[in-house]
């Protein structure tokens, strides 16, 4: 999703390094100064703007996806990043947002549980789908999640032993 957008505004922009002509926020630019100055001090001199686009949270590129700038970079760059998305931008970023959650709460160790997680699963594919029709249907079939879902209750019954 972020190298879609990045491609795109790359494109609209004709720079790679777009983020220094487009009307981002203080705090996006805050954030970009931050990615950089944590390359510069990781890969002194050897980084690329691809480095860069790695190190921005997924919070900035859903971000970009904001009322304010939808006539800036949604309508003139970011619907091409999504070729296979129909709906309303709205849509697509708070499909985002609820898969950054998921990430922020798996990637701290805290609880998802309670979450609905055939939900996120399908958002997952989805959001994946609107970049790539390909990616989306790889993700679908190569993913655990289903049936790890699928034989929750048995695994807390302990009928069926966990596997790591």
């Amino acid at each position: 999703m972020r190298n879609a957008m990045h491609g795109q505004l790359t494109v609209f922009y004709d720079r790679p390094d777009w983020w220094e002509v487009a009307p981002l926020s203080t705090l996006q630019r805050e954030e970009v100064r931050g990615a950089s100055e944590y390359l510069d001090a990781r890969k002194p001199g050897t980084w690329t703007d691809g480095h860069l686009v790695a190190e921005l949270k997924n919070s900035f590129w859903e971000g970009l996806l904001v009322n304010r700038l939808h006539a800036a970079l949604w309508n003139p760059a970011l619907v091409r990043a999504f070729p296979n998305f129909t709906g309303r931008r709205g849509d697509l970023r708070d499909r985002m947002e609820r898969l950054r959650l998921l990430r922020n709460r798996a990637a701290h160790h805290e609880p998802i549980h309670e979450r609905d997680l055939r939900v996120d699963h399908r958002f997952m594919c989805d959001v994946a789908s609107y970049v790539s029709h390909d990616l989306g249907v790889w993700i679908a079939t190569h993913s655990r999640l289903p049936e790890v879902i699928d034989g929750r209750e048995d695994t807390l019954d302990g009928s069926r032993p966990t596997r790591f």
